[in-house]
């Protein structure tokens, strides 16, 4: 079975807090409606597989993928979720997208709808610039997270 499906993206975005499934998901599906070819790429991501992560690029050969370590990514509360587009069979990030004025605003629309929704988007941060994550803290820090994660 293709990593790039629409149960696999469905099931993913399962995997976030419960406050964010139902928002997370009017967002995709409204993304399929419009003919956009939005793929869930992580939702909710255990503190091991952060850690492995965030070794990228630092003890691990290859690109940095994070910049926070296990306990302080809204990934590890089931806060955020990363997406790209798949089309011309192979996966599209912003990186690829940028470039084509179509896609470009398809990936904008994305952006776009889950603002509408409360959600944050790295799309527009600065610092840490990420196009293709989302996050929702509920109000809260990563670090009351972190504090109620160990209540």
């Amino acid at each position: 079975m293709s990593e790039f499906t629409t149960e696999t993206s469905i099931n993913r975005i399962g995997t976030l807090h419960p406050l964010l499934i139902a928002s997370a998901t009017s967002v995709y599906n409204s993304c399929i409606k419009d003919n956009i070819p939005i793929h869930i790429t992580w939702a909710r991501r255990s503190n091991k597989v952060q850690e492995v992560i965030f070794k990228y690029g630092r003890t691990v050969p290859g690109t940095i993928l994070t910049t926070n370590r296990p306990g302080y990514s809204a990934h590890n509360y089931g806060l955020a979720l990363d997406f790209c587009f798949f089309y011309d069979n192979k996966m599209q990030t912003w990186e690829e997208v940028q470039h084509h004025d179509w896609w470009r605003w398809m990936w904008i629309k994305v952006i776009k709808k889950f603002e509408d929704e409360g959600w944050e988007t790295g799309f527009r941060w600065e610092y840490n610039y990420e196009p293709g994550h989302v996050q929702n803290l509920l109000d809260k820090t990563i670090g009351q997270w972190q504090i109620d994660s160990y209540d």
